[in-house]
């Protein structure tokens, strides 16, 4: 069985997630992580795919991807994963909704995870809409340091096991 977790991320939430879902699925597949960017061939009887939610939707790298490979991701046992930020817990099915409606056929498993964003990292423009955001919502940015590798591994654990 071959396995890939392909993911786009902005400042790094989104990369550590797809790792760490590699990293419970590799206890029973070979697994490969690649950015979406990167992809060449989809000869993998488990892709993952995965995106940080902006401005409430997944990024349009991702969304590009899925739509190019719509055909090519025919047939295959896909899931896929979204990383946000903790303070939009009731949205998860909004967002993975807007991810699973680019896949071709049922997608067989979806997960929201959340991300951890340091302010400190984030460009000018993301940084305002951030600031503005919490500022609007009287939250404080240390609401936003919240990855949780356990619930990542547990979940590629998960994706591998028999039906």
């Amino acid at each position: 069985m071959k396995c890939i977790v392909l993911y786009d991320s902005k400042y790094g939430s989104t990369e550590s997630t797809a790792n760490w879902i590699a990293e419970g699925i590799s206890e029973k597949c070979a697994t490969e992580v690649q950015k979406v960017t990167d992809v060449k061939k989809l000869d993998y009887d488990l892709i993952v795919i995965g995106s940080p939610i902006y401005g409430g939707k997944p990024l349009d790298s991702v969304v590009n991807f899925l739509k190019e490979n719509r055909s090519a991701l025919m047939g295959k046992k896909v899931a896929v994963f979204a990383v946000f930020s903790g303070i939009w817990q009731e949205k998860i099915p909004d967002y993975l909704a807007s991810l699973k409606q680019l896949v071709p056929e049922n997608v067989w498993d979806a997960r929201g995870f959340t991300g951890d964003l340091n302010v400190s990292k984030l460009d000018k423009e993301d940084r305002e809409i951030v600031e503005g955001v919490f500022k609007k919502m009287d939250k404080r940015f240390d609401m936003l340091a919240q990855l949780n590798k356990g619930s990542a591994v547990d979940f590629g654990k998960h994706l591998v096991l028999p039906p």
